[in-house]
């Protein structure tokens, strides 16, 4: 069976920084490197596991750039096979931090904390009607059609009586 919401909460726009959960208490990072590698270059890792922790058993990975994390998030999406550490299936999303940094990461939900800052950019609404969703435009196809018009930061897709919607910041 490919990799389904549970596998993957898609409700986070797409971010360089993977949020990986339900980790074997023995994970190291170079299985978290074994995992993340086939997709791009990775720029840091944050790992916490083992059973005494709070908030254990769970990783943040930065890659390059976003481009790098799509590539693995869709990677698992259409594949047979769900993400495994150890033999253990695990939960990819975005963070909602931009880059891993030092200080106070708070381990929980999708990388809240103290230390957290967004970007800020100007944002579009882009509204498509008259699209059938189960064959219309991805992220992906999304993110193409906007960086002709800048860099972009964050994108976020989602249905509405209307149509399909994505905001898109720059």
């Amino acid at each position: 069976m490919s990799m389904n919401r549970d596998n993957f909460r898609a409700n986070q726009p797409p971010s360089k920084v993977l949020h990986i959960r339900n980790l074997p208490p023995d994970a190291t990072e170079a299985d978290i490197a074994e995992l993340c590698r086939p997709y791009g270059r990775i720029v840091k890792t944050k790992l916490n596991t083992g059973s005494t922790k709070t908030h254990a058993n769970q990783a943040f990975v930065e890659f390059e750039n976003v481009n790098v994390a799509m590539k693995m998030i869709y990677g698992f999406v259409g594949s047979a096979d769900p993400p495994k550490v150890r033999n253990k299936t695990v939960y990819l999303q975005y963070s909602t931090r931009s880059e891993i940094g030092s200080g106070n990461w708070g381990f929980g939900g999708s990388g809240g904390g103290s230390s957290e800052h967004h970007q800020s950019g100007n944002v579009i609404l882009i509204i498509m009607d008259n699209i059938q969703v189960a064959l219309g435009p991805t992220l992906d196809t999304v993110h193409m059609l906007c960086a002709a018009f800048g860099e972009v930061a964050k994108i976020a897709m989602f249905e509405k009586a209307s149509g399909l919607q994505a905001l898109v910041q720059f």
